[in-house]
């Protein structure tokens, strides 16, 4: 198994505090839920293939401003985000799945 470095870790800690989940839920909100690319509505649980993701549009790489930055946070899918925003295949597939 590889090992984190440190800044990695001190990074993903990020994502575990108040501060973080607030502003997740700010963003998922003024997105409706809905990944804003297709407008899909995220749904389900934590590995369903369309709960709701918020996804840092530019990497922040430990940046502060840059994390908390709402203009650099949109709603995704997380199985498109789970591979980085993987192809848009991937999300294509999803999308076409779940049209009515």
């Amino acid at each position: 198994m590889t090992q984190r470095s440190t800044s990695a870790d001190d990074i993903r800690k990020l994502y575990f505090i108040e501060k973080w989940h607030t502003l997740r839920g700010i963003m998922l909100t003024r997105d409706q839920y809905h990944w804003q690319q297709c407008r899909v509505i995220l749904t389900g649980g934590r590995y369903y293939p369309r709960s709701a993701i918020v996804h840092h549009k530019q990497t922040h790489k430990g940046a502060m401003t840059l994390f908390y930055e709402t203009d650099n946070l949109e709603s995704v899918f997380w199985s498109c985000h789970s591979g980085a925003i993987q192809s848009a295949f991937v999300c294509m597939k999803i999308f076409d799945e779940t049209r009515p």
